[in-house]
């Protein structure tokens, strides 16, 4: 089986993610780290003719706190949360389930 074939662009941020998105010459598959894609693509044959990278926004990538809530971008991976010390101190709990997903190499 050969690697099927489409178009690969990193957005440069969240703005551009979304024309990107809305362009109707591709047909657009978004990901974010792309771990499940390589497994995907083995299986099926995919239906898009582009992927759009967000894995590297940092409009995506926010921690913070607000009074008592802590807000987590889309863009926080496990190890982000892991290894965020407001996090450790906030809400410990989230951490160790972070902790028990998937191994380092992979989160």
């Amino acid at each position: 089986m050969t690697m099927p074939k489409f178009d690969y662009v990193r957005a440069g941020s969240l703005v551009q993610a979304v024309r990107l998105m809305n362009d109707a010459e591709y047909t657009n598959k978004l990901i974010a780290g792309g771990t499940d894609l390589l497994v995907y693509l083995h299986y099926e044959q995919p239906s898009f003719t582009r992927v759009v990278d967000i894995s590297f926004l940092d409009e995506l990538k926010i921690m913070e706190q607000y009074g008592d809530e802590i807000l987590l971008g889309a863009g926080v991976c496990f190890t982000d949360i892991i290894e965020s010390s407001l996090l450790q101190e906030k809400v410990p709990f989230l951490v160790e389930a972070c902790r028990s997903i998937g191994s380092p190499q992979i989160r």
